[in-house]
C-alpha cells in the first residue's frame, strides 16, 4: 500500500505504525454539511470547538514522523523511538491516545499536516519551515556539513564542489543551503534524493557512487561509526533547529498547548532522559578506532561467535551486548592482559574468575561464559525499581568499576538532588569519584570515575554497529542467493555428448 492509498483509506497496524483513518468523499461531504450547520448555529450563539477540544473529544492525537529507527520503530514487540516517546507523553498530557505513523519523504510530512491528516509533525530532523507552518519550541539542533570518503580528493570549500557528483536529501535544509549557494556558484549541481534514508546515502557515498554528501551533523554523529572511511570535508554551513511542525491558522489551541508542554520543566527533564537514552552514546569513534573495530568484526569475531551465542542463550542476555563487552575489554583477544592484572577475552580478575568457575582465564570459552555469568549477576543484583535500559547501563558500569563504586556514585547522585536510578544522572556524578573532596566522603573511596562513563558509551555504540553489520551481511546473503537462483534458471540444460561407435 503506497502513501496515497494510506491517506485515502486509512492504515491499521498495531505494531510499528499506529492506526489512523481519514474521510472518504462521502464523509467529507457529510463533514461539510455538519460544518455548515455548526456555522449556522454559531450565528445563534453556539461556539465552534477548537482543534484542541476536537482532539480531546475524539480521544486521538494524529502525529506524522519520518521513517527512521530513531523516531518510531517496533523493538521486541514494543513501539519505541525518541519522537514516539515524546509525542506519547504529550498525548498523555492531553488525556488522549496517540496514533503515530511514519512516511518516506519530507514532502509527505508537509502533505500530512497541510491536508489535515496529522495534527502535528514530529520529524526528528530539521526541516525548512514553509510560509504556512509554525514550529514549536525546539529541543535539538543540527548544522549542515559536507561529507566525503577518505582516500578521495577532499573538498575544502563550497567552490570545490563544482564538477563533483553531489547528493543531498530532497527538501532538506541541506538542499536549501545548496540552492542558496548556487546564487554565488551557478555551476554547482547536485542530485536530490527524495527518501531521507540517510544510512543508504552513507552506504552509496562509501561505495563512491557519488563524491560528496551534503547532510546534517546530527546524522553523521549517528551513523559515521558504520562507515569509518567517511569524513567531514567542511562544516558550519548553517544551523537548524529541530521541533514539532504545525500549520498556521487562527486556531492555535493545540499549538499553544504544545508550547506549554515543551516549555515545562518536567518535560525538559524527560527530553534530557530521552536524549541520553537514544543519543547519549553517539560520540564518534575516531577514524583509527572505527577502522580497527570494522577489521576485527570481520577477522576476529567469527572465531568466537558461537561461544558468545551459547553464553547469551544460557544466561538470557543479548548476543550483541556480550560481544560488545568482549570487544571493549580485550578487542576479542583471549590472551589480553592489562597492567592491573585482569586477563582474557572478558578481562576477569583472578578472584572474579574463581567465583565464576573459570579455571583458565586465557581459555576463550571459559572467559566468555564467566563474563556473561558475572554480568548477569550484576544485572540481577540491582534494585528492582531500576528499569531498562538504565538497568543494563548500570550493570555495565559495575562490570567496569565495581558494584561498590557504582553505589557510591548513586548515593552522591541522590545527595545532589538527582535521580540515582537514572543513568543520565548518575553518569554526571561518577567522575567525582576521582576528586578527593568527594571520594573521601564515600564508602569505597577513589575510583577512575570517568572510565565507566566512557565504557558504557562505547559498548552501546559497538552494539549499534554490530547489529547494523549483521543486518547488512544478511541483506547481502539474500541478494546473492536470489542472484544465484536467477543464474541457475537462465543456465541452459547440460547435454551429454553422444557416443559415436566406429
Amino acid at each position: 500500500m503506497n502513501f496515497i492509498d494510506i491517506l485515502k483509506t486509512g492504515w491499521l497496524n498495531t505494531g510499528r505504525t499506529s492506526a489512523f483513518s481519514h474521510l472518504d468523499s462521502i464523509q467529507k461531504l457529510s463533514r461539510a454539511v455538519v460544518l455548515g450547520l455548526l456555522s449556522a448555529l454559531s450565528l445563534f450563539g453556539c461556539t465552534h470547538p477548537t482543534e484542541l477540544e476536537t482532539i480531546q473529544r475524539e480521544g486521538t492525537l494524529n502525529v506524522v514522523t519520518i521513517d527512521s529507527d530513531r523516531t518510531l520503530v517496533e523493538k521486541d514487540g514494543e513501539t519505541v523511538g525518541f519522537e514516539y516517546e515524546l509525542a506519547k507523553q504529550f498525548a498523555d498530557r492531553l488525556g488522549v491516545k496517540l496514533r503515530m505513523y511514519s512516511v518516506d519523504s519530507i514532502e509527505q510530512v508537509y502533505d500530512s499536516i497541510n491536508q489535515g491528516y496529522a495534527s502535528l509533525a514530529a520529524p526528528g530532523i530539521a526541516l525548512n519551515i514553509q510560509a504556512n507552518q509554525v514550529i514549536s519550541p525546539t529541543y535539538a539542533s543540527s548544522s549542515t556539513i559536507a561529507i566525503y570518503r577518505q582516500g578521495s580528493v577532499k573538498p575544502g570549500a563550497p567552490t570545490d564542489l563544482i564538477g563533483k557528483k553531489v547528493a543531498v536529501i530532497k527538501d532538506s535544509p541541506a538542499e536549501h543551503w545548496l540552492q542558496v549557494t548556487t546564487q554565488a556558484l551557478p555551476d554547482l549541481t547536485w542530485e536530490a534524493i527524495p527518501s531521507p534514508d540517510i544510512v543508504s546515502l552513507f552506504a552509496e557515498l562509501d561505495a563512491q557512487h557519488f563524491d560528496v554528501l551534503i547532510a546534517s551533523d546530527h546524522d553523521y554523529e549517528a551513523y559515521q561509526a558504520y562507515f569509518p572511511e567517511l569524513r567531514v570535508a567542511f562544516s558550519g554551513l548553517d544551523n537548524q533547529e529541530i521541533g514539532w511542525l504545525f500549520t498556521k491558522s487562527e486556531d492555535l489551541s493545540l499549538y499553544n498547548k504544545a508550547v506549554d508542554f515543551l516549555s515545562d520543566e518536567t518535560t525538559a527533564e524527560q527530553i534530557s532522559y530521552l536524549q541520553e537514552k537514544y543519543y547519549g552514546h553517539q560520540s564518534r569513534l575516531d577514524f583509527v578506532g572505527a577502522k580497527t573495530f570494522k577489521y576485527h568484526t570481520r577477522k576476529r569475531l567469527p572465531k568466537y561467535r558461537e561461544s558468545i551465542e551459547k553464553a547469551a542463550e544460557k544466561y538470557q542476555q543479548d548476543y550483541y551486548l556480550l560481544a560488545a563487552i568482549g570487544y571493549q575489554e580485550s578487542h576479542w583477544n583471549p590472551r589480553a592482559k592489562s597492567p592491573t592484572g585482569v586477563r582474557g577475552f572478558m578481562m576477569l580478575t583472578r578472584p572474579t574468575a574463581k567465583d565464576m568457575g573459570v579455571s583458565n582465564r586465557l581459555n576463550a570459552k571459559q572467559s566468555i561464559e564467566g563474563g556473561a555469568r558475572y554480568f548477569t549477576r550484576l544485572h540481577k543484583s540491582l534494585p528492582e525499581r531500576i528499569q531498562e535500559p538504565d538497568r543494563t547501563w548500570f550493570a555495565l558500569a559495575a562490570y567496569n568499576v565495581g558494584r561498590g563504586h557504582l553505589e557510591d556514585a548513586r548515593i552522591l547522585t541522590e545527595q545532589g538532588g538527582k535521580n540515582p536510578d537514572k543513568w543520565a544522572d548518575v553518569k554526571e556524578f561518577l567522575p567525582l569519584l576521582q576528586d578527593r573532596r568527594w571520594y573521601k566522603k564515600t564508602k569505597y573511596g577513589y575510583a577512575r570515575g570517568y572510565e565507566p562513563v566512557i565504557y558504557v558509551q562505547n559498548i552501546r555504540r559497538y552494539v549499534d554497529v554490530l547489529r547494523w553489520y549483521d543486518h547488512q551481511q544478511e541483506e547481502i546473503r539474500i541478494a546473492q542467493a536470489k542472484e544465484d537462483e536467477t543464474s541457475e534458471e537462465q543456465q541452459p540444460t547440460s547435454l551429454e555428448a553422444p557416443v559415436i561407435m566406429l
